[in-house]
Parts: structure tokens; sequence; C-alpha cells
């Protein structure tokens, strides 16, 4: 990337700039439950991400944002060159407010083709409002060169004991510095 671009994850449902594919769930077979709309109207422009989370108790679920349907990097693949990048840019809210989410990226730097990252960017638990907010997670130090998740969202039980939530998520981009 350079100065002052700007690489969309998802800018609206049909936006050609989106670039990846919503199918990674994880993990498989834990009884968790995701269901996910690309084009919820809720968002202050055009459309969001709607993503419902339930699961059982003991576990975690989310989803991963993959170069190919499907991919983890066990096999060559397609991957993104973000080389450049500075900051990991998205806008979130949670249905209701007090939603705690866990925001990662590059997350399969241990498989032959993955991520070219060592180790995954990582927000740590964000604690989500009612309202829209913006949030940056900055991505200095991490190699972007081959980037085959580009995001990823997870929750739990401990952080989420009602064991389901419901958040929005929308205009996810990664920023190059100006």
């Amino acid at each position: 990337m350079r100065s002052g671009d700007v690489w969309w994850v998802y800018q609206d449902v049909a936006s050609p700039l989106n670039h990846g594919s919503w199918t990674n769930v994880v993990p498989a077979n834990t009884g968790a439950r995701l269901q996910i709309d690309l084009a919820d109207p809720g968002a202050p422009r055009g459309t969001a991400i709607r993503l419902a989370i339930t699961f059982a108790p003991g576990h975690w679920a989310g989803i991963a944002v993959a170069s190919a349907p499907n991919y983890w990097g066990a096999t060559p693949g397609e991957g993104f060159d973000l080389a450049g990048a500075r900051t990991l840019v998205f806008s979130a809210r949670g249905a209701a407010g007090g939603e705690r989410v866990r925001i990662k990226a590059g997350v399969a730097g241990d498989q032959p083709f993955g991520d070219s990252a060592s180790l995954p960017i990582d927000s740590g638990w964000l604690t989500l409002s009612a309202d829209w907010r913006e949030y940056r997670i900055a991505t200095d130090g991490h190699d972007l060169s081959r980037v085959i998740t580009p995001f990823m969202l997870i929750a739990n039980d401990k952080h989420n004991p009602a064991g389901h939530l419901s958040i929005f998520l929308d205009d996810i981009r990664y920023e190059a510095a100006p």
C-alpha cells in the first residue's frame, strides 16, 4: 500500500472494493451458531454486517474473513499484499450495548501458505456500546506482505454470560500512513 491508500474488507454489501470471503466460521463442531447478514440496513451509510452468535457454556465462536472461501493456508492459494498498512479500522456497535468481542487479523501464520505475520493483530477484548463507534488498531510491527485472514471477530461466554449476542460491523478497512 502507498501513502494515503485505503484497502477495504467491507465498505458496503454491493461495493466492488470489498475483499475476502465471510466463510470461515470457528471453531467447528462446538454447538455454536453464527448467523450473518452482509446487507443489514441498519448502518449510518448504506448497509452493515449483522452477526448473531450463540454459544454453549464454556465455548467461543467467531468468523474470519478469508482471501478465498474456507481457506486457512494449508495449501497454495491467494493472499493479499497489505505491506504499508498502518491501521486496521472498523465501525461497530452492539444491539443492546455491553457486548464484548475481540478483533484479530493475520491469524493463520502457522500454516505453510498462511499469513506472513508471525503473530496476529489483536485488539484485546472490546466492549461495544449501542451506538456506532470507530475503532483503530495499529498494525505496525506486523509483516503484512501476505494476508489471508484480514479480519476476524470472536466472542465467548466468559465475556458474554448470556451466551448470545448480536453486533453490527461496517466500514472495515486498512489504512496506509498518510
